[in-house]
Parts: structure tokens; sequence; C-alpha cells
């Protein structure tokens, strides 16, 4: 023989298949196996995930809807950016381009006018009560998620009402419906109004005559 002698793998690496089981079979097992790790390795990391932004409290019940429109005036823009040099290159008249480029304005002007005014729309809420601190989603122009992370301290309410804003946090507006909320408290405490005191009528009166009580004594 003139090869090199191949030593055979080392038993303990080789897993022992019970006896009936063919190769095919074996193989399919395995498959099985590593899909179930995989996926319980997903979840586990999904659930790290919710647990850092903690529990849904809020959902926007236009989300959809806002969706909806601004990819359409998306999907209407890419379209009309591949037919404007058709029409350009086809218009040999003056007032046929300007109309052109009127219309191709208006086209583009419009997907920014939506994103400007649902900018702020927020579309899920979380609260980690562990840490008080909340996770909003919002949208971006291209219709992907923005997280924007927060503690109520960062919570600034408005003097004036705003069409567009129900609070703001470092200066960025944000809007929610607050009927929206399946639990009131949730918005109560978003808005800090479970802070103030619930003053007693009684207490009040008892502070009034000891304080009055120290003066006469002085």
């Amino acid at each position: 023989m003139s090869g090199a002698m191949v030593s055979e793998p080392s038993s303990r690496y080789i897993a022992k298949v019970p006896p009936g089981i063919s190769n095919c079979q074996t193989y399919r097992f395995s498959h099985q196996i590593a899909r179930a790790i995989s996926t319980s390795s997903s979840l586990r990391s999904n659930e790290g995930h919710g647990l850092e932004q903690g529990s849904l409290i809020y959902q926007g019940p236009a989300t959809s809807l806002v969706k909806g429109v601004k990819f359409f005036s998306l999907s209407t823009s890419v379209l009309t950016l591949g037919i404007l040099p058709l029409i350009f290159s086809q218009a040999g008249n003056n007032t046929l381009n300007y109309i052109g480029g009127l219309f191709a304005v208006v086209i583009f002007v419009t997907p920014v006018l939506l994103h400007t005014i649902s900018r702020t729309y927020v579309t899920k809420l979380y609260y980690n009560s562990h840490r008080d601190t909340y996770s909003a989603f919002t949208l971006t122009l291209f219709l992907r998620d923005r997280l924007t992370e927060f503690a109520p301290s960062d919570i600034e309410v408005p003097g004036v009402a705003n069409l567009f804003t129900t609070f703001k946090v470092r200066g960025k507006a944000l809007l929610v419906d607050p009927a929206a909320f399946p639990n009131p408290n949730d918005y109560n405490h978003l808005m800090g109004y479970d802070k103030f005191e619930q003053f007693n009528p009684e207490d009040i009166v008892k502070k009034i005559e000891k304080e009055k009580e120290s003066q006469q004594k002085e």
C-alpha cells in the first residue's frame, strides 16, 4: 500500500445512531434539532428586546391609514419619476414643459408635506416599569420605524394645545390619542397627571391651626 494511512476519527466525535434508522432519517432529525435551536435563540433574543422596551401600552389607531397614505404618495412619486423624462422628451412646447415641471413639483412635495404632518404621530409606545422609561416609535419619510427613548423627566407638556403635539421630548414633538390607551392610568402617568397631590380640606385646616398655635406661643 503506497498511500498514507488515514486515521479513523475518534469515536467521541461520532454521534451514535440507533439501529434501524437510515442516514436520511438521521439527517432530517439533525436538521430539526438545528431549527429548534435557532428558533429558541431567536425567541430569547426577541424576549430580551421586549424586556428592554417594556410592555406595549399604546398603539396608534390611525397607523394603518398613515402608512397607506404615505405609501401611496411615495409610490406615485416614484412612478412619476420614471414617466417624467418621457414626457419632457416628447413635449416640444414650452407650455407643456412648464405644466410638466409644475406637476413634478407637486408630486414630489406631497410626500414631504405628508411626512411633516405625520412625523409626530406615535404608532407604538412601550413602557418599562423597572426603569420607568418609555420607547416611542414614529415613521420616517420612507416608512421605517424611528425609536425615541425617554424618561418622564424628559417630557414637557405644552401650555398651549397643538393639533399635532401632545407632549415634547427634549424639544421633539410627539402625538398620541388619549382615548386609545387601554389603561387610562398609563396616559396619566405619561403626562404626569398622577403626580398631583390630592389635598384633603381637613388636613389643610389642621395645618393652619397648628401654624396659628405656633405663632401664638412665640
